[in-house]
């Protein structure tokens, strides 16, 4: 069995941490990663805590590309708008062509202010409901 991770899920406010444990809870090995390193703790801890489910904290967005499978398939769960942006920013100077980036908001709207360039390297997404 692989060390690396199945998915990983960035952003860890309530619904984020949720879904995490969700994912681990039905078997799915998650790698969870955040701006704010505690809440990658807290959600860590709370895995251990209810079963010691298959999910593991990273350091850093390197740390947190580095252990999910190729291709890598990525939630995103941060606040609509600049965060997002910068979530994406941030993790594409490690991602590699045919990872999936997965959001949560309407697809259009985010295309529409995102680079052309970074959508022929990466497949989006939507959970738009």
């Amino acid at each position: 069995m692989s060390d690396l991770c199945d998915v990983g899920l960035w952003g860890l406010a309530v619904m984020g941490q949720n879904f995490a444990l969700n994912m681990a809870s039905h078997g799915f090995k998650v790698c969870v990663g955040n701006r704010t390193l505690s809440k990658v703790g807290d959600v860590a801890e709370r895995a251990k805590d209810e079963g010691d489910l298959p999910l593991v904290g990273s350091l850093s967005v390197e740390d947190f590309v580095a252990k999910i499978s190729r291709p890598r398939k990525i939630v995103i769960l941060v606040q609509a708008g600049k965060a997002v942006d910068e979530t994406i920013e941030r993790l594409s100077q490690y991602l590699e062509n045919g990872d999936i980036i997965i959001v949560r908001f309407f697809f259009k709207l985010f295309l529409s202010s995102w680079r052309e360039d970074t959508t022929e390297l990466f497949h989006f997404l939507s959970s738009f409901t």
